[in-house]
């Protein structure tokens, strides 16, 4: 670990989600995610992506983008791999 502005970060903070099209299924829109970034005061993860039907840029906690969500009854990612773009 290293130390950047007051945050304690990983050196080498591997990617954990693949660029691509995901489906975000509680709203049924289409995303990019561009890439992962990390926080600089706090070292959170965090995955920058796009709306793919406008020019809207978006950043959510990794562990959100990982996180289940209730959708008619049933738990699902809350996004899901449509097209692999790694």
């Amino acid at each position: 670990m290293v130390r950047h502005m007051g945050a304690q970060v990983a050196e080498n903070v591997k990617p954990r989600h693949r660029p691509g099209l995901y489906l975000h299924s509680k709203s049924g829109e289409q995303y990019i995610l561009q890439h992962e970034a990390v926080h600089t005061e706090t070292g959170e993860v965090l995955c920058v992506y796009t709306c793919f039907t406008s020019d809207s840029v978006w950043v959510r906690p990794a562990q959100m983008w990982d996180e289940l969500v209730e959708v008619d009854g049933e738990r699902v990612p809350r996004f899901q791999l449509l097209e692999d773009r790694s």
